[in-house]
């Protein structure tokens, strides 16, 4: 959200700031005397975000008035949060930009596909780029499936002494399944019979986020799975997601996208990250 909002928009200052301490629920400057002085906590955010600002003000110098491109089209994931997409779009029309906005699902291989082309950019919530730290189950019948945290695995087998007291979090949308076929799946599949379900009101990548910390198990649609672009083949390894807001553009023209680079780079911010 900080490198979102902060960097991308030119909406009036203190609504920026207002709108982020919202969000992150702590104070990010003290006012003194006409003049913001940034806390500690902004401080920490920045150092965390300054190699994203450099990302997006190289983007935002190409895709300006004065820059290289003339005609820019700007593809917006269609669960890309709204309030963030409107301050990008504003930003852009306020700039004199001219673009094509376009509203629509995307999936990591219609991004590569875009990202080919000239005077694209592709701007996505989900998270295609995946760490090795989940195993998942998958139960066909009821159309849900189980991420489970890969510290809980023993010899390639659940630990069912170490599985019983962890929370399972469910996804708004697996909350529609009956729960006996819920029930029926944790027995045939994992043997557990009496599983400690947990309906916490967090958000999937807020889930997603406990689960890689090995805080919780989580339980899932599979056609939410495939929104995501992660696999739902019966295989027992599955990789798991990275927890960052993905964006992708074009280098030069005929050459391929240098974004895993900086995705490398957001993820190893990622593990150093607290808040």
């Amino acid at each position: 959200i900080a490198t979102s909002v902060l960097y991308i928009t030119r909406t009036p200052l203190s609504r920026v700031i207002s709108d982020l301490e919202r969000e992150l629920k702590q104070r990010l400057f003290i006012r003194k005397n006409g003049t913001l002085i940034p806390t500690e906590f902004a401080q920490t955010i920045y150092r965390k975000v300054k190699s994203h600002y450099i990302f997006l003000h190289a983007l935002e110098q190409e895709i300006g008035p004065t820059g290289k491109t003339k005609q820019l089209e700007i593809i917006f994931d269609e669960i890309y949060p709204e309030s963030l997409k409107n301050l990008i779009i504003s930003a852009l029309t306020i700039s004199g930009q001219k673009t094509n906005i376009m509203g629509r699902a995307v999936n990591s291989q219609i991004i590569e596909e875009l990202c080919q082309t000239n005077n694209c950019i592709v701007i996505s919530a989900r998270n295609y780029f995946h760490r090795e730290s989940l195993v998942c189950r998958t139960s066909v019948e009821g159309g849900v499936m189980l991420f489970i945290p890969k510290k809980f695995f023993l010899c390639g087998k659940p630990d069912i002494n170490r599985l019983a007291g962890t929370p399972v979090l469910f996804h708004e949308g697996a909350k529609n399944f009956n729960l006996d076929t819920i029930y029926h799946f944790f027995k045939q599949t994992l043997g557990i019979t009496n599983p400690a379900f947990s309906f916490d009101n967090v958000d999937l990548f807020s889930s997603l986020y406990r689960l890689q910390q090995g805080l919780a198990m989580l339980l899932i649609p599979v056609r939410v799975c495939r929104a995501l672009g992660l696999s739902t083949d019966h295989a027992l390894h599955i990789k798991g997601v990275a927890l960052c807001t993905s964006l992708y553009y074009p280098t030069k023209k005929r050459e391929t996208p240098d974004y895993r680079k900086a995705i490398k780079l957001i993820q190893q911010e990622l593990k150093q990250s607290t808040f």
